[in-house]
């Protein structure tokens, strides 16, 4: 018991590097977002992403949560056996605490401005090392790519209030875990206490996102002129991923308690 309420003062670690008094750092994760949205509009390469344009004269913007979630328990199960010729007392107990952790941060991007970013410092376009799983390869250019095929899903001219929306997530989960640990004294009248400590960590890290055209769509771009994004349909668009994701996850743990 001791052991375990101790468990209550050590924070949990996110999976990703940290600074400081374990800060979780998410800057490479910020970086390689960046890095993928860059690649679908950049012109240096021998070939560029298919839907370049289309998304720069549709304005495309992109909403993105990024959700780091952490949860460490530890348990503690010790079970006794008190034989004798004719007759074995059994005993057995559970104790067991967890501590969760999650940390939400909203992302914004307009890919017209990323391309001006993109334009003035061309190291924007680089991806950093993999330091965590959302620092890796995202897949973002497969999903938009995917989307912008989809038939009937937009026209180059269509600019309604729902017109060339689409969204996604992307989710990690990292399970580490001690099972079944701990002494077993085998005496004349004791056996115990077995296989009694257990200890897990579980990070579940997710990118939600939604793209959504913008205020100026079919409108000309110049890369030299900056301008205030809207994010309003991209906004809608990542909320209905999230209230999507979230009626699934309800749907089973309602099938599990069935």
């Amino acid at each position: 018991m001791v052991a375990l309420s101790g468990c209550a003062n050590i924070l949990p670690q996110f999976d990703v590097p940290n600074y400081g008094e374990s800060v979780p750092n998410t800057s490479s994760i910020v970086a390689r977002i960046r890095c993928e949205l860059i690649g679908m509009v950049r012109t240096d390469v021998e070939r560029p992403f298919k839907h370049q344009q289309m998304l720069l004269t549709l304005d495309y913007e992109v909403a993105m949560l990024l959700t780091l979630d952490v949860n460490d328990t530890g348990g503690l199960a010790p079970s006794f056996n008190l034989p004798y010729p004719n007759f074995a007392f059994n005993v057995g107990a559970n104790l067991s605490q967890s501590r969760e952790d999650t940390f939400n941060v909203n992302l914004t991007y307009s890919m017209r401005e990323l391309f001006r970013w993109w334009q003035k410092d061309r190291d924007l376009g680089i991806c950093p090392e993999t330091d965590t799983n959302l620092a890796g390869n995202l897949g973002l250019r497969r999903i938009v790519e995917a989307a912008l095929d989809t038939p009937d899903m937009i026209k180059t001219t269509d600019v309604s209030v729902t017109g060339g929306e689409f969204s996604g997530i992307v989710n990690f989960t990292l399970t580490k875990s001690i099972n079944s640990a701990g002494p077993t004294w085998t005496l004349t009248h004791f056996v115990g206490p077995g296989n009694m400590a257990s200890l897990s960590r579980v990070n579940n890290d997710k990118l939600s996102f939604g793209f959504a055209s913008g205020k100026r769509a079919g409108t000309s771009f110049d890369s030299r002129i900056a301008y205030r994004p809207d994010f309003s349909k991209a906004n809608r668009a990542l909320e209905r991923v999230i209230l999507n994701n979230l009626g699934t996850q309800l749907n089973g743990i309602r099938n599990q308690t069935r």
